[in-house]
């Protein structure tokens, strides 16, 4: 089947032939200045939907079979125009990745869990996350947040390591 987000009516999903199988309004109709373009993402039998708006952002998740929500998971993000991706490489636990308004961010399939996230993104993102095996791109650049009175961006990586490579390796270990 085909399953749809619409601004004012929510997740809709639909067998082949057009029919209605289910539908969760998820708060619709919900509050964007130019309208949501996050796609629903399918995952063996689930859906999860990336509802970034200005306020009340969310991940929610959803069984495919009959529309239950399984989770949602509040976000701290803002309006935004990314489709998440789901990476699951067969290391660790199957993970949604969604790229927000100043946040990537990486939750638990199975729970909603944050597993991680990296601060400094643009302010509205449009790119959604590209996978390649474990490896996960993410565009996320505008000019830096703080000429408009945000968080200062990331640092670069030689930046970091100065900062944070403590037995200068080259590398920043879990430890440092």
């Amino acid at each position: 089947g085909v399953v749809a987000l619409f601004p004012r009516r929510g997740l809709v999903a639909y067998v082949m032939d057009g029919r209605e199988r289910w539908r969760h309004a998820l708060g619709a109709p919900f509050s964007t200045p130019h309208g949501l373009s996050s796609s629903p993402v399918r995952h063996c039998d689930r859906v999860v939907v990336q509802i970034d708006q200005d306020d009340g952002s969310r991940l929610a998740c959803l069984d495919l079979e009959d529309g239950k929500l399984l989770w949602e998971t509040p976000r701290e993000v803002t309006h935004g125009y990314s489709t998440p991706a789901i990476l699951a490489s067969g290391s660790g636990p199957v993970q949604v990745i969604a790229n927000g308004a100043r946040r990537i961010a990486s939750y638990d399939l199975a729970s909603g869990a944050v597993l991680w996230w990296v601060d400094g993104s643009a302010w509205q993102v449009k790119a959604a996350p590209v996978l390649h095996g474990d490896l996960c791109l993410v565009n996320a650049f505008m000019v830096p947040t703080s000429e408009f009175g945000g968080p200062p961006s990331i640092p670069s990586f030689e930046q970091a390591l100065a900062e944070h490579d403590a037995d200068k390796d080259g590398a920043i270990s879990k430890a440092e």
